[in-house]
């Protein structure tokens, strides 16, 4: 199953990446936006919510690639279990540092204006 949702997570931050590309370098006010201007629009709750997806598509992606890739080697179950904890742990501390930097550079903007 886990290969079933590798593929479904790649597919979403393809489109996402794509999504991202498009909206900041060509559709945007103006082609090729501002540090001032990329960081107006990361205020938006859209954007937000946007970039909080994309991140946590992209850390189970990784996460759950590695574990496909631990799965291959023939590891006892002790050692399967322990890798599985190792990966969660890390993933998830991946996604509150990246929750802390997209809620902090939100915070820096806030405190500007």
């Amino acid at each position: 199953m886990h290969w079933f949702i590798q593929r479904i997570t790649g597919l979403v931050l393809g489109f996402g990446v794509i999504f991202h590309f498009l909206m900041f370098h060509y559709f945007g006010y103006k082609i090729g936006l501002t540090y001032l201007e990329a960081r107006e629009r990361l205020i938006s709750p859209g954007w937000i919510t946007f970039y909080s997806v994309l991140l946590g598509m992209a850390i189970f992606h990784g996460m759950n690639g590695l574990w496909g890739v631990f799965l291959d080697y023939n590891f006892s179950w002790r050692s399967k279990k322990l890798i599985k904890f190792i990966l969660y742990i890390l993933g998830f501390f991946l996604f509150i540092v990246g929750g802390l930097i997209l809620i902090r550079f939100n915070i820096i903007i806030l405190s500007d204006t």
